[in-house]
């Protein structure tokens, strides 16, 4: 899947299981987090092809922090965590965040049967890094050997083993025998357990048993960070700035080599501590060392999206919260009445493309019967064989495929088209309905959609380092494929009025591909009319114009036709291989006499479109 693809399927749809759990997904420069409520990941750049993987991956992450989100009770959690860490006894900490993933995450998968393959893929990338480390000796065997050290994600390798793939059993074997033996009861007692209270006191339980086989590492106390603490307010003994009492800091004095001893205590000590610290892999890094080759590079020329949060599709069942009111007023305004007009005001012009169209579906009809068969109806074109005594004189009537098509009509909405009667946008519209016209008796599913960028924003500064643009996106349905026309009328008709803004064309075309390539018929056609470039407030004007030219290269290679309705301009032949430039609906209607059934049928021979 495409990077752009991608990048709109997570932020405005989310992970199914995400979407269930309230939780956004946000794309920026600072890597794979999260807050709780938002799932944070790396800004990747536009145009480039993610693997399957990769994809598991990013998605297997999404489901596991959706799934804190929604089974894991985070205050009760976060207080028990604290608790552990002031009294020194961090590792608690980590082997309770073993048990709570493996717990939740059962839950992810039994609400959503489709986060098992996620959750393996990412499961595996996080494995394979620290089979690489041990292999490598980065891990070495002394830090595995701990079990307050290893207990948290050795729990998470034999709770993974049935779902998260070969390399759980792998680490398990590098585990000690007597703690491995331990882990499937562990696992076990975990999946018993309801809520987030009951994993926290399994957490303790399972703590309290080790202590009593093996010799616990020394408590070191040490303050959490101050995380949601009262502003002005210190961590004990904080800002203390008391002189000492006469002799304290002062070096005492001592027998020779006493300093030396002191220090290779020290020295002990430390490796004492790094071989107790808890083996805790990240996953949010492992996500982040994964996608780094599709970090987008400005000065590479890379097509670079700031927050798309705040872009938007409207329709006209959910304009009245745009805040806008030019969409308010175009998508819940106008009237069939006023539709019609504009029909009747075009009557010849479309019933011209409306007789190319019927003349290309007549010929298809004309080609349904299969002759030169040996039973079926007479074909009369064969007397004269027949009379000689030939068989292969018949013909029969061969299943007449279907227009099994969908169209969408991407209409500029820019300034730049102007407004009213004889603006460029006065003949988009109307070549657009004409065009919906001319189908409207026909089995084709029609979608018209409208794209701009009408509300500027100032976002943080750091979302706009080579911003390809830097206003968010505006998408209209005019009418969506599901609508029928009747009900798209009154939009339709307030296409003449809709110019606004500015235009990012790369990106509202693989927004219309999007919709377009779910849908279920074989052919699919993707018309945009447009006056002249990509258009838009920018930090890097130069990969507007490829990220359209790549863009429409990817929709064809896909097997979609692509054409371009160039209006009143001659700007399109740039970016588009098929295109017609249209001055007035009279040339429309001319170009478009056969190139409307051309496109349909899939095995009708056309003609060069230029």
């Amino acid at each position: 899947m495409r990077t752009d693809l991608f990048q709109y399927e997570m932020t405005q749809t989310s992970a199914i299981f995400g979407r269930k759990a309230q939780t956004r997904v946000v794309f920026d420069d600072e890597g794979a987090r999260t807050d709780g409520r938002t799932v944070y990941l790396p800004k990747l750049a536009l145009g480039k092809e993610l693997d399957d993987e990769t994809i598991a991956v990013m998605r297997g992450y999404v489901d596991h922090e959706a799934g804190h989100n929604r089974h894991s009770d985070m205050p009760i959690l976060l207080d028990a965590y604290r608790e552990w860490g002031l009294r020194g006894e961090g590792w608690i900490a980590r082997l309770h965040n073993g048990i709570e993933d493996v717990w939740l995450e059962r839950r992810v998968m039994r609400d959503y049967p489709g986060a098992e393959r996620n959750l393996r893929a990412t499961s595996r990338s996080v494995n394979r890094e620290t089979l690489a480390a041990i292999e490598s000796g980065e891990l070495p065997p002394e830090r595995r050997d701990n079990p307050f050290a290893v207990i948290g994600v050795a729990i998470t390798w034999e709770g993974r083993k049935d779902y998260g793939g070969e390399e759980n059993g792998k680490l398990i074997e590098t585990l000690p025998p007597e703690l491995a033996e331990k882990l499937s009861g562990y696992v076990a007692r975990t999946l018993k357990c309801r809520d987030t209270k009951e994993t926290l006191a399994l957490a303790q339980e399972i703590a309290d048993e080790l202590r009593e086989e093996y010799a616990e590492p020394e408590a070191k106390p040490k303050p959490m960070p101050d995380e949601g603490k009262p502003e002005g307010e210190t961590t004990e003994g904080e800002g203390e700035s008391e002189k000492p009492e006469e002799g304290e800091g002062e070096e005492p004095e001592g027998e020779e080599g006493e300093g030396e001893e002191a220090e290779e205590e020290s020295r002990s000590s430390a490796a004492a501590d790094e071989k107790a610290e808890p083996l805790d892999p990240d996953m949010a890094e492992t996500v982040n060392r994964k996608l780094e080759e599709f970090k987008p590079d400005v000065a590479r020329g890379d097509y670079v999206q700031p927050d798309t949060s705040g872009d938007r599709w409207w329709h006209r069942k959910n304009c009245a919260g745009s805040g806008h009111s030019l969409i308010t007023s175009v998508l819940g305004g106008g009237s069939a009445a006023l539709y019609d007009e504009a029909v009747r005001r075009m009557t010849g012009e479309i019933s011209v493309m409306r007789r190319g169209l019927e003349r290309a579906l007549l010929s298809r009809m004309n080609r349904d019967w299969d002759a030169g068969r040996e039973m079926g109806r007479l074909d009369t074109r064969r007397l004269v064989a027949a009379s000689a005594g030939r068989p292969h004189v018949f013909k029969q009537l061969k299943p007449r495929e279907e227009l099994d098509t969908a169209v969408t009509f991407l209409v500029d909405l820019s300034g730049s088209m102007g407004r009213g009667y004889g603006s460029r946008m006065q003949l988009a519209a109307d070549a657009t309905i004409g065009m919906v016209e001319a189908l409207a008796r026909t089995p084709v599913a029609v979608e018209v959609l409208g794209f701009s960028q009408v509300r500027g924003y100032a976002p943080e500064a750091r979302e706009l380092v080579g911003a390809s643009r830097t206003e968010k996106l505006d998408q209209w349905v005019f009418k969506s494929f599901e609508d029928r026309l009747f009900e798209a009328k009154g939009a339709l008709s307030m296409l003449p009025s809709a110019a606004s803004g500015n235009n990012c064309d790369g990106e509202a075309v693989m927004l219309a591909y999007d919709r377009l390539r779910k849908r279920k018929e074989k052919k699919k056609v993707l018309f945009v009319l447009s006056d002249g470039n990509p258009q838009c407030a920018t930090r890097n004007a130069t990969s507007l114009y490829r990220h359209l030219q790549d863009s429409v290269k990817y929709i064809e290679g896909q097997g979609v036709e692509v054409v371009a309705v160039g209006v009143q301009t001659e700007s399109v032949r740039h970016y588009y291989s098929r295109c017609v430039v249209v001055n007035d609906l009279g040339q429309l209607a001319k170009a478009t006499t056969g190139l409307l059934g051309g496109l349909l049928l899939p095995d009708r021979r056309r003609g060069r479109v230029a």
